[in-house]
């Protein structure tokens, strides 16, 4: 709540440097900003941010033509957007054991959410290629499924999400 408070008065601010900010996204505390302006510029919208709210203050992390947010590595190319998955490097690639006593479903989290990242977001060919290659987390984690088999029908169910013009209720019934 207090992250959107904060941003309505930014925007209604109508401070002159909100003409700089090309892009804004925001997930919980963490913003990524294009700004289209000079360093001295951003260190004086910096500067109007933490000034509203003196006991937090926000930093500014550059990126040049490649920044990392939340788990993507976006990089600007050719005036292009391009994603890949960013791992932090204390990354564990551990998640529930398959012999551990869990329900199955608990055991799959991580991995349908991996699954999702991968078909959602829009990568290049080679890096989806890459990304297809968490097939290890499943035999690093014992757990016993195929990977292909689940991407295939992932994508083919968010293909068509996106192009039905069916409500998402309609369910067809089985033969």
């Amino acid at each position: 709540m207090f992250m959107d408070k904060f941003e309505s008065e930014i925007f209604q601010s109508n401070h002159p440097l909100i003409s700089h900010i090309l892009l804004w996204c925001r997930y919980v505390d963490d913003i990524l900003c294009v700004w289209v302006g000079s360093r001295e510029l951003i260190e004086d919208f910096l500067d109007f941010r933490n000034s509203l709210y003196p006991s937090i203050k926000f930093s500014v992390g550059e990126g040049g033509g490649k920044i990392s947010f939340l788990d993507l590595e976006i990089t600007i190319q050719d005036c292009e957007y391009m994603f890949d998955i960013y791992r932090k490097p204390t990354a564990t690639d551990v998640t529930i054991h398959g012999s551990s006593m869990c329900p199955f479903s608990h055991k799959m989290a991580a991995l349908y959410y991996y699954i999702h990242r991968l078909v959602s977001t829009p990568h290049t060919t080679q890096a989806f290629n890459s990304e297809v290659g968490m097939k290890y987390l499943t035999w690093r984690n014992n757990v016993n499924i195929s990977v292909d088999d689940t991407i295939r029908r992932k994508l083919v169910k968010y293909i068509l999400g996106t192009i039905s013009t069916l409500p998402s209720s309609f369910v067809r019934p089985k033969k």
